[in-house]
């Protein structure tokens, strides 16, 4: 095996010398000729350089364009937190990196980048300890601010805040001894829906805010039509897009300071420079991020690591009320529907915009920002006060009490007060019944409006169905407008298809009325076609008759006259009687001969 040790002797003896002799010193430090003229020429390196050069996830450019970028952002006054570095990384290499490998970086130039960029700074450290880089901060961002001329109007702050949609937050109740003693009451009843939705919030020192981005938690990529079924797009403006968890990343991050931030602030700055503050450290900051920052005259403000419950104004003044505010409206549509409303994202916007118009007030922005000594610059209300908790605006609520005549003295008779006081229990009773009832009813209508079975509103581009996207307020509408005409036209569709059913059924009532008739005359013709027929019949054996009989007529012989003389009379006359005596015999007038019956023969 090669001595590493004996190849860069032998290799610094060759430069010693004016004309190399590699034999020569291969001999004495015992080496190869080929292997020491190699290594001499750069041709090949060592075992530790290769494996080095094999390891390395950057080329030497890469690298370079990498501290280029952070030496640019340490002269602005922002050196990248870990985090951004990793983006950075993550950015060019297009895949994520190992968590050492920053450490290993700095390392490799710590001629160049100090370790100082790298430090972590701990909850558990003592707040003074921070001062150092609360101080730079603010120093930063007050040459910033008078170099570019920044003004209130034109200064940002930006930042996320997740919602489990049905949990709410621990707070103190009313409740039951006995229910306690018996431990019985386990906790309080809450929807317990982990379905996740992440709004993107960015606040002004002037004391507006941008219309919120929300993002849902979706598979396909589309939004559903129920989701946004409260969504009134022309009073209420916010933008919606959907991810598979309910996130955010790096592409809707970017696609909202593209397609949302920078468009609403743009025509308000002018050619002035926007100051946009935000947490480093979360992943907001990537190098396509800066770069259109840098490119559209935004600054962007990163907070020293581990800061931003101390320095952000939307952790330290709007997102503790809205939450606790938004805890509340579920709390108060448990109670109200006695548990049986359930949250889901096709009710979240109706409670979530009502606590945003609650929260996001002028005096809560402005507070937010006074309170940090952002606007009005007041650095050392922030640095005096370190080891104190900064207090946030609280939007005041208007408590109503009930005043009833028992909660005063009164002078009237116990009998009187009495029934005072039972008209007043049942009057509160009743009361109750009709807010249970209420609720109840409420609940049920949104129960069923909930089992409807929602439907995309086909807002994703089809030609790129993978890219993140936003949807404005009006995509929206127009979307929701086109499923009306296309359920209109459904409707008018089956209005048709009923009237042609109708149709349809009318006339085969009348084919089968018109059948039916016909039968009935068919039969009427036929019965009187029999009658006709046995008429016809009848009148011919009459007349049949009538001429057998003329023709019986015809055929019978004349009466004879008697011609015999008187003498015979007396031989007539015995005949007659004794022929009276028996029955008489002869020929029927058909011709037949007549027999005599038995009894009367001889």
């Amino acid at each position: 095996m090669v001595n590493e040790a004996d190849i860069l002797k032998a290799i610094s003896d060759l430069e010693s010398q004016k004309t190399p002799q590699y034999a020569k010193t291969a001999r004495k430090y015992n080496l190869e000729p080929s292997t020491l003229r190699r290594r001499y020429k750069g041709q090949t390196v060592s075992n530790q350089e290769a494996t080095s050069i094999h390891r390395k996830l950057l080329t030497d450019a890469q690298e370079e364009v990498l501290l280029h970028h952070i030496s640019k952002l340490s002269s602005r006054g922002l050196p990248p937190t870990p985090q951004i570095l990793r983006n950075l990384v993550v950015e060019l290499l297009q895949h994520d990196v190992g968590e050492c490998w920053i450490r290993r970086f700095c390392h490799r130039y710590h001629d160049r980048i100090d370790s100082v960029y790298l430090k972590a700074i701990d909850h558990s450290r003592k707040v003074a300890d921070n001062s150092v880089h609360f101080e730079h901060f603010y120093n930063t961002l007050t040459e910033k601010v008078k170099k570019y001329r920044i003004s209130p109007s034109n200064t940002y702050n930006f930042d996320e805040k997740g919602f489990n949609i049905g949990l709410c937050r621990t707070e103190k109740r009313i409740v039951s001894k006995s229910q306690l003693r018996s431990k019985k009451l386990l906790g309080a009843i809450q929807d317990g829906s982990i379905e996740f939705i992440t709004l993107i919030a960015c606040i002004c020192a002037n004391g507006i805010a941008i219309p919120p981005a929300l993002i849902y938690q979706g598979e396909s990529g589309d939004l559903q039509d129920t989701w946004l079924k409260d969504f009134d797009g022309s009073r209420e403006k916010a933008y919606f897009a959907t991810s598979e968890k309910g996130w955010t990343n790096e592409e809707l991050r970017f696609l909202w300071l593209t397609k949302i931030f920078d468009p609403y602030t743009k025509t308000k700055a002018g050619n002035l420079k926007r100051l946009l503050l935000t947490d480093g450290h979360s992943g907001h900051v990537n190098l396509r991020f800066i770069e259109y920052c840098d490119q559209n005259n935004i600054i962007l403000g990163i907070l020293p690591l581990h800061s931003i419950h101390q320095l952000q104004p939307l952790d330290i003044g709007i997102f503790p009320p809205l939450a606790g505010a938004y805890s509340h409206e579920i709390d108060r549509l448990t109670q109200l529907s006695s548990g049986f409303s359930r949250i889901t994202k096709a009710s979240f916007w109706r409670l979530f915009y009502a606590v945003w118009k609650l929260t996001l007030t002028l005096q809560n922005i402005r507070s937010a920002f006074a309170a940090l000594g952002i606007h009005p610059f007041n650095p050392p209300k922030v640095l005096n006060i370190l080891k104190k908790k900064i207090p946030s605006p609280i939007s005041s609520d208007i408590e109503n009490k009930r005043k009833t005549p028992g909660s005063e003295k009164s002078d009237l008779s116990e009998a009187t007060q009495l029934a005072l006081k039972a008209l007043q229990k049942y009057a509160v009773q009743n009361e109750i019944l009709e807010h249970q009832q209420q609720g109840l009813v409420d609940a049920l209508i949104g129960e069923k409006k909930r089992q409807k079975r929602g439907r995309p509103l086909g807002l994703i581009d089809k030609d790129n169905p993978g890219e993140a996207q936003f949807f404005s307020p009006g995509r929206i509408e127009a979307a929701r407008q086109q499923i009306q005409n296309i359920e209109l036209q459904k409707e008018q569709g089956k209005i048709e298809a009923a009237n042609r059913r109708t149709q349809k059924a009318f006339a085969r009532q009348q084919k089968a009325q018109e059948i039916q008739e016909r039968r009935e005359t068919r039969i009427r013709e036929r019965e009187e076609k029999r009658r006709q027929e046995e008429l016809e019949k009848e009148q011919l054996r009459v007349a049949r008759e009538a001429q057998k009989e003329v023709k019986r007529a015809k055929e019978r012989p004349a009466k004879q006259v008697n011609t015999k003389k008187r003498r015979y009379s007396k031989v007539i006359e015995s005949n007659e009687e004794v022929s009276s005596k028996r029955p008489k015999t002869g020929i029927s007038r058909s011709g037949r001969a007549i027999n005599l019956p038995i009894r009367f023969r001889d």
